[in-house]
């Protein structure tokens, strides 16, 4: 009687548990701690952690595109962060998996925020995060040297469970050998298909692993050289979480960039890690990047060049699609051309700042005088921007970031003849002179190449012949299609078009490119939308956490944000279709080419009932 009596208190109290214990976690809008049950799991949620490159004004390196591109399409939230987070384990537990590469370009700056130098402080954090179940992915290197400078290896070339905390989570202790002649061999060929890197046919010391502490640890691939093997790619179970080590650099950096592996390796690891962080699943499910089941966004963004005429072309087309665009203005328009912006409902004004010059090198009080000179100008605050010429301030964006600006829109994307850029918007990392900070701000990023790039012979010629302009025209439409199927199609992303009513609404042929790009999309199941909607809704992603609960034959989804946040439209794309329906607000169930989706407007708190 006392055993009965005990298994049902048990019982009751994880009842009560999962009733009430996610209710005090919500207080305060806090996201849920990491698998707080044994049956109740979180939809994965992703922290690179990086300083950004390019002197620090936004840019991200392509491996970063990538993971933000391939998590991106399947509904995970990506957030760009400097390792000061590795110290606030109350941030850290909102995410489901984090990276965090040592290579070059990730973490460049000073010793304080390269990822090789790490404090026991840290990596103490990082060995709870993972033992209450993250998933980590780390590079070689990774906590090598203390925040003193001070080598971890001993005298021997060792790197172990006594000199390196990491050691357990990993499962695994190093030593440091010479890996001429060594190549790396994948051992099941699901990824990499084969060897993964060539011999090496030069000295190169670096770490591996020596000894093997796990009875958990995979390998993935191997150092191989004649009857020498050492794991190079492998995994380790630890605790509720999982470990991913990389003893190579540069194998999560794109090889067109100077990497190891494929884009598409890439994709195909983070993919394998999704699976393997998802693998409490009895369905494939996960949340649609885009609202009301879209499987990709459009927005039209323009430059304040231009006559009266040709911005009446312009909205006449918005009016005519019943689209909205954004338009970049600074103080080159005149006060006719100003009103008739202001009046119409199709156009966002959004601040191209004061002047229409090259401001990357200008220093912060310049710059913070050009966004209040445009803000004095036209009497509002604006809440996105474009830097002129394509060009970002490093200090434009800190001070932007601080005072309400929701997004820029000024770094293009172009994956056709370089790799620059991201399908999905972003917040921005900063970094210069040992300054290091994770904005809010979002970037989103226009397609590369502009009208101005297709039609700017109208401003250098005398007559802008129709010959000239069909010709142009085609390979602008050509550009177009093949930037959306290539780059943001294909990744389930978003399509920012760049113009000019200057250019594009020169004429009605050059209009054309425009015209037809918009009755393509429109077709095909694109969310046509502005850049105002795409800041707000991913920024309501950045405050969502979807628990999950599996039973036999039932998934429920329960939804978590603060208190006063509703999203519109939020979408759960399913493989399978449920045999069943049930939620706490309205819902539709659509099948769009053998997909399932299921889409309403959910607030904190709602769930939704999926039987199979």
């Amino acid at each position: 009687m006392k055993r009965i009596l005990i298994i049902f208190s048990v019982i009751a109290a994880g009842i009560l548990g999962y009733i009430f214990i996610p209710g005090l976690l919500k207080s305060g809008n806090k996201l849920p701690v990491l698998t707080s049950s044994g049956d109740v799991k979180i939809i994965p949620r992703v922290l690179f952690i990086t300083s950004g490159v390019d002197e620090g004004r936004g840019k991200i390196s392509e491996g970063v595109i990538v993971a933000l591109q391939t998590f991106g399409k399947h509904g995970n939230f990506v957030r760009l962060d400097n390792r000061d987070v590795l110290m606030k384990p109350k941030v850290l537990s909102g995410y489901s998996v984090m990276i965090m590469p040592t290579s070059m370009g990730y973490n460049d700056g000073d010793r304080k925020y390269s990822l090789s130098y790490l404090s026991d402080y840290e990596m103490e954090n990082i060995i709870k995060w993972v033992k209450d179940g993250g998933t980590l992915i780390a590079e070689e290197n990774i906590g090598r040297n203390t925040t003193d400078e001070t080598d971890r290896v001993n005298d021997k070339n060792d790197l172990n469970r006594d000199n390196w905390k990491l050691a357990e989570v990993f499962g695994i202790n190093m030593k440091e050998i010479d890996l001429h002649g060594f190549s790396i061999e994948e051992k099941d060929g699901k990824i990499w298909n084969g060897t993964v890197r060539e011999r090496t046919d030069a000295d190169e010391w670096a770490l591996v692993p020596s000894e093997v502490i796990s009875d958990k640890v995979k390998v993935i691939a191997e150092w191989i050289r004649g009857d020498e093997k050492y794991p190079a790619i492998f995994s380790n179970d630890f605790g509720k979480g999982k470990a991913y080590f990389f003893s190579s650099t540069y194998l999560l950096h794109p090889s067109n960039a100077g990497g190891i592996s494929s884009i598409e390796q890439i994709e195909k690891f983070y993919e394998y890690v999704l699976n393997s962080a998802n693998s409490f699943r009895n369905i494939e499910y996960e949340i649609n990047p885009w609202p009301f089941a879209k499987t990709s966004a459009f927005c039209i963004s323009m430059n304040a060049g231009g006559t009266a005429e040709q911005f009446k072309t312009l909205t006449d087309f918005l009016n005519n699609e019943k689209l909205k665009a954004t338009v970049f203005i600074d103080s080159s328009l005149n006060s006719d051309r100003r009103k008739f912006l202001e009046e119409n409902k199709v156009l966002t004004l959004q601040s191209g700042l004061f002047s229409d010059i090259d401001l990357s090198e200008t220093e912060y009080s310049g710059i913070v005088r050009e966004i209040l000179m445009n803000e004095q100008l036209y009497g509002r605050k604006f809440s996105g921007l474009r830097f002129p010429k394509g060009k970002t301030n490093f200090w434009g964006l800190i001070y932007a970031d601080e005072n309400g600006y929701n997004y820029e829109s000024t770094i293009a994307a172009d994956h056709l003849t370089g790799f620059e850029g991201c399908v999905f918007p972003y917040n921005i990392s900063v970094s210069q002179n040992s300054f290091y900070k994770s904005l809010n701000i979002l970037e989103i990023c226009p397609a590369a190449k502009t009208d101005q790039d297709f039609f700017g012979t109208s401003e250098t010629v005398k007559e802008y012949f129709e010959e000239d302009q069909k010709k142009d025209a085609q390979l602008f439409s050509g550009y177009l299609n093949d930037f959306f199927k290539f780059d943001v199609q294909k990744n389930n992303g978003l399509m920012v078009y760049s113009g000019s009513p200057q250019y594009t609404c020169y004429s009605e042929i050059t209009m054309q490119p425009l015209r037809k790009l918009t009755d393509s999309l429109k077709a095909g199941n694109c969310w046509m939308t502005s850049l105002d909607e795409v800041s707000a809704f991913r920024n309501k992603l950045s405050d969502l956490s979807v628990e999950v609960k599996d039973s036999d034959n039932e998934t429920v989804l329960k939804i978590v944000l603060p208190a006063d946040t509703e999203i519109e439209g939020l979408t759960f794309k399913l493989k399978t279709k449920p045999s069943g329906v049930k939620a706490s607000s309205d819902t539709d169930l659509k099948e769009i080419k053998g997909v399932y989706y299921v889409t309403g407007n959910f607030r904190n708190g709602d769930t939704v009932s999926l039987t199979f």
